[in-house]
Order: C-alpha cells, then sequence, then structure tokens
C-alpha cells in the first residue's frame, strides 16, 4: 500500500468494499439508525476494526443483518461484497471466533457513538 492510500484508509471514517476483494475485519458492533436523506428508511450501522482502526459499514440488507446476526462481538471476519445497489450480494466468513471479551465500556462507546457529520 503506497503512502497516500495509507493516509486515506486511515483517515476514511467508511469502510470501503472494493468489489469481489474480501476483508478481514474484527466485528465490534452495531447500531440502528434512521436515514435522514430517506426518512422512511432504517439502516444497520456496523463497526468494525480494520488494521486498528475503526470503520463503519452502513447498510439497508436484511440479508446482511441476517448473517451479521451469526456473529458476536469480537469475532474476526472476512467481509465480501459483489454488484451495485439493488443487485449488492455480501458474503460473510467467520476467520476466527472472539478469543478475548469486549470491556462494557468499550462497548458503551461503539453504542453511543454518533453518526459522522455530512459536508
Amino acid at each position: 500500500m503506497t503512502d497516500l492510500k495509507k493516509w486515506a484508509f486511515k483517515h476514511r471514517t467508511y469502510l470501503k468494499l472494493e468489489d469481489g476483494v474480501p476483508v478481514t475485519c474484527r466485528y465490534i458492533g452495531y447500531e440502528e439508525f434512521v436515514d435522514k436523506e430517506q426518512e422512511d428508511k432504517d439502516k444497520i450501522r456496523y463497526h468494525f476494526e480494520v488494521d486498528n482502526t475503526e470503520k463503519i459499514l452502513e447498510s439497508q440488507s436484511i440479508v446482511l443483518a441476517e448473517e451479521m446476526s451469526k456473529f458476536e462481538i469480537g469475532d474476526w471476519i472476512k467481509l465480501k461484497r459483489s454488484g451495485k445497489g439493488r443487485q449488492t450480494k455480501y458474503e460473510v466468513k467467520l476467520v476466527e471466533k472472539n478469543k478475548e471479551k469486549i470491556s462494557d465500556e468499550d462497548l458503551e462507546k461503539v453504542e453511543t457513538k454518533k453518526p459522522p457529520k455530512k459536508k
């Protein structure tokens, strides 16, 4: 990874999933929220740790929510996205079960996070 790519990754809030490229990450929680642009739509904001950096992924996908419900907070997973828009499909596989529990304090931080401000 070039220096500029490393900088962009470090400063990007959202997890960028390239089409068909799997990302290994640690699942650290989720929260429900209402999309300000589509107030009639509920979404899920997933929190992941990638390369010691917290990233978020927002999705309305029921299939993704069902897949993610199989994992515990702290599990290492491999996440892959294919397609765009309504044709988006996610593949989620367990890499390693959680070996250490996340503290209640750290869990509370994830659960109380505010959505990033739109620019």
